[in-house]
């Protein structure tokens, strides 16, 4: 049936009725109108599409780059044996790799200005196996991590005016004796580097060594949890709650969809709503083909009839305005695949132009934790969206074009 549509002379007919200078204005004008339609709704989804995949590739390669994938923490005594529970959960198949940390809520000074900081005792040489933090140290010396030196988030570091060579104090609670009210303990620190990577880690992160982390905790050794790097992301959870029932031991498990899970699922929110949008976009853009066919048939009536007294068939007739209602669809469909893959292929470029003219910036990194609104062009979303809407404006020329097909030409040549 649809073989039968697509005939030569069809389309021949149906490009003479489209250039025909005879051809009502308002016809041509809804005709374009569709075509145009057709092209910015297209642009636009696969923009927006390409934009969410941005984001997708900034939360995994950038984002979960540096925050841990999943912890395991000990509730009660610290974790003595923790080189044995890192090489048993090394040895899962979906753990990629295991360090040690221990957590300290306290607070850094330097002169009269204090903030709040959670102190981070690593063993830089494990810890980069699972965090990509060295890539954003300024200088980097992640792995001369030594003695009562400090890696300062940049928040922290701006607030109190520090930079690399500077001494602060670390005070932490003194746990010495529990029951009274007592005043902090306090250490001094070099700044060895500063850490950033943008958005509220900054202002809230500071890393030391892991055995200056036991002195400032109290602990005569083992270390308080183990970080996890997963095989999959998307199953962190799955695989840190299958890691933790499997030591000995009560822990807290605890995974980067608990605290950052809602970027994530906002992501998804937005690409299901796109979806959606480029359904009703497209539809109300074929639409118009419809009304365009409509009044094409209406001011073609006598053009068909002189047809089928020639002997042309109402296959035929219907063919030539499928075929019209076709080459409008593809020409919105090229017009706007290409239109939205250049803009997504360069719209950070677009965007820093918008940024300089307007003196502003689209994404503040001390808030999120990237700076410029990512694009990724995906060829399958190309596909997608171009397909849905030819099959949209395909499906849209069928009534039109079987309404022209029932022409009578007695009734349109004066017969009646």
């Amino acid at each position: 049936m649809a073989a039968k549509l697509f005939r030569p002379i069809a389309l021949l007919t149906a490009l003479r009725f489209m250039s025909g200078r005879r051809s009502s204005r308002m016809v041509s004008f809804i005709s374009s109108s569709s075509t145009v339609g057709i092209a910015v709704g297209i642009t636009a989804i696969i923009l927006v599409l390409s934009v969410m995949n941005g984001f997708e590739r900034a939360l995994s390669e950038r984002l979960l780059a540096v925050i841990p994938h999943a912890e395991v923490v000990s509730l009660t005594e610290p974790m003595t044996n923790w080189q044995g529970f890192s090489a048993q959960l090394e040895a899962r198949d979906d753990i990629e790799a295991v360090a040690p940390f221990i957590n300290i809520n306290g607070m850094v000074s330097h002169g009269e200005q204090m903030r709040a900081v959670q102190v981070k005792g690593i063993d830089p040489s494990l810890q980069s196996k699972v965090s990509a933090y060295a890539d954003y140290l300024y200088p980097n010396v992640s792995q001369s991590l030594t003695g009562r030196e400090i890696i300062l988030g940049g928040g922290i570091a701006d607030a109190l005016n520090v930079e690399a060579g500077d001494t602060i104090n670390v005070l932490v609670p003194n746990e010495s004796q529990p029951n009274r009210l007592s005043a902090p303990k306090s250490y001094p620190f070099e700044v060895v580097s500063i850490f950033r990577f943008g958005g509220q880690i900054d202002g809230l992160t500071a890393y030391i060594h892991i055995d200056e982390a036991r002195v400032l905790a109290n602990l005569d050794f083992g270390v308080k949890g183990l970080e996890l790097k997963v095989q999959d992301i998307f199953t962190a959870n799955k695989a840190a709650y299958s890691a933790g029932a499997s030591l000995p031991m009560y822990v807290y498990v605890s995974d980067w969809m608990r605290a950052n899970g809602h970027v994530y699922h906002d992501i998804q929110m937005v690409r299901g709503i796109v979806y959606l949008v480029m359904v009703l976009v497209i539809g109300v853009a074929c639409f118009n083909i419809v009304s365009s066919l409509v009044m094409a048939v209406q001011d073609k009536r006598s053009e068909i009839a002189i047809l089928l007294t020639m002997g042309a068939s109402g296959r035929m007739i219907m063919s030539t305005f499928v075929w019209q209602g076709v080459l409008t669809g593809v020409i919105g469909v090229a017009f706007g695949a290409a239109g939205g893959a250049l803009l997504s292929v360069y719209l950070g470029d677009i965007l820093h132009g918008v940024e300089s003219v307007i003196g502003q910036t689209m994404l503040s990194g001390d808030i999120y934790f990237i700076d410029q609104i990512p694009s990724e062009l995906h060829l399958q979303d190309v596909l997608t969206v171009s397909v849905v809407a030819w099959v949209t404006a395909f499906t849209s020329t069928l009534y039109p074009a079987w309404r022209a097909s029932r022409i009578l030409p007695a009734n349109e040549l004066g017969g009646h």
